[in-house]
């Protein structure tokens, strides 16, 4: 399964001429976790806002979990996008 986002730039002023803002950190990171945890699944890394969650991985998960999504940043990691799996 195959997870995309938007992401969002820290340093965002408005979307006036339709040109995407730049990122506003040294580097783009995403911490992706499950809600809640399960032992051997993830969390996970990517360097764009995509995430591929193989079948072997999705087959450990019952009902009811979520992905957490944030953004590290050069100071902190961002509030949650919490996206659930059904």
């Amino acid at each position: 399964m195959t997870i995309g986002w938007t992401r969002r730039s820290r340093v965002d002023t408005g979307w006036r001429d339709h040109v995407d803002h730049p990122l506003g950190e040294t580097r783009e990171l995403w911490r992706v976790s499950l809600v809640p945890p399960v032992p051997g699944v993830g969390p996970w890394e990517a360097a764009s806002p995509a995430l591929n969650i193989g079948a072997g991985e999705l087959a450990l998960l019952a009902p009811g979990h979520a992905l957490e999504i944030r953004q590290t940043g050069d100071f902190a990691q961002s509030p949650p996008l919490f996206l659930a799996l059904t």
